[in-house]
C-alpha cells in the first residue's frame, strides 16, 4: 500500500532536519544558528601622555638622529569580540589654542614617523576639526592601547583638545571620554622657561574640570 505523497513529503522534510540537526552536533557542516562572529570594540579610557618620536635636519630635510618628545593621547581600547578589530581613523577636535613664542632661538621640524602622529599646521583656531589616518589592530578578546601625537611645525601651543576614534567595520566615530591639555613640544624648561607664569595660569584653568593635563602641566601646579 503506497503512502499518500502528502504524507511521504512530510517525511522526507522531518528527515532533512533530522539530518541537518545531527550533522550540526558532530561538526558535519556548519550551524545555522550559530551566532555569527563579530567585532567587539570598545574606548575604555585615556590619558595625555609624552611620546618620543624622530625630527628632520633643518638644513637637509632628512630624518635625523635626534628624538623630540611631543605631545600625545593615549588611548586604552578592547575588543570583546570574536573577529580583530582595526581602528582606521581618529578625529582630533581643537577646542582651545593658544601660541608661545619661545625663550630662546629654536629649529627643526617634526617628522610624521607613523601612522598615529598629526603634523599640526602652521594655524589652527578652535573649532577645527583633523581626521589621522591610523591603522592598528586589536586582536579577538584582548586589549590594547595606542598614542596619537601631535607634531608641530612651529614652536609653542597650548591646547585642549577632544578625541574620537573610528573602527573601520563601523560608520561612526566613538567618543574617547574627557578632553586633554597639552603643550606642544613639552620640554617647557628648555624652551618656555620665562613663560612658566602663561603655562601654570593655563594648567589651572584646566584642573577643576574634566581634562586630562599631560605630565609637564601636570607638574606646574
Amino acid at each position: 500500500m503506497r503512502r499518500p505523497a502528502a504524507r511521504r513529503l512530510l517525511e522526507g522534510v522531518v528527515l532533512a532536519v533530522v539530518v541537518t540537526v545531527i550533522g550540526v552536533l558532530v561538526g558535519w557542516v556548519p550551524n545555522p544558528w550559530a551566532a555569527k562572529p563579530k567585532v567587539g570594540f570598545v574606548v575604555r579610557d585615556a590619558d595625555a601622555v609624552t611620546v618620543v618620536i624622530a625630527s628632520t635636519d633643518p638644513m637637509t630635510g632628512k630624518l635625523s638622529e635626534l628624538k623630540t618628545p611631543s605631545a600625545a593621547i593615549a588611548v586604552s581600547v578592547k575588543n570583546n569580540g570574536e573577529l580583530p578589530a582595526i581602528v582606521s581613523e581618529a578625529r582630533i577636535t581643537f577646542k582651545e589654542v593658544r601660541e608661545l613664542a619661545p625663550c630662546k632661538a629654536v629649529g627643526g621640524n617634526l617628522e610624521i614617523t607613523g601612522n598615529y602622529t598629526y603634523r599640526l599646521p602652521p594655524t589652527v583656531t578652535p573649532g577645527t576639526k583633523a581626521v589621522v589616518p591610523v591603522r592598528f589592530e586589536v586582536e579577538p578578546r584582548r586589549g590594547d592601547r595606542l598614542a596619537i601625537a601631535l607634531g608641530s611645525d612651529r614652536m609653542g601651543r597650548l591646547l585642549r583638545v577632544s578625541v574620537e576614534l573610528r573602527e573601520a567595520d563601523s560608520g561612526r566615530f566613538l567618543p574617547v571620554k574627557g578632553e586633554f591639555t597639552l603643550l606642544d613640544p613639552p620640554d617647557w624648561e628648555d624652551l618656555y622657561f620665562c613663560r612658566r607664569p602663561a603655562l601654570v595660569e593655563f594648567a589651572a584653568g584646566h584642573r577643576g574640570k574634566a581634562d586630562a593635563l599631560s605630565p609637564v602641566l601636570r607638574g606646574l601646579t
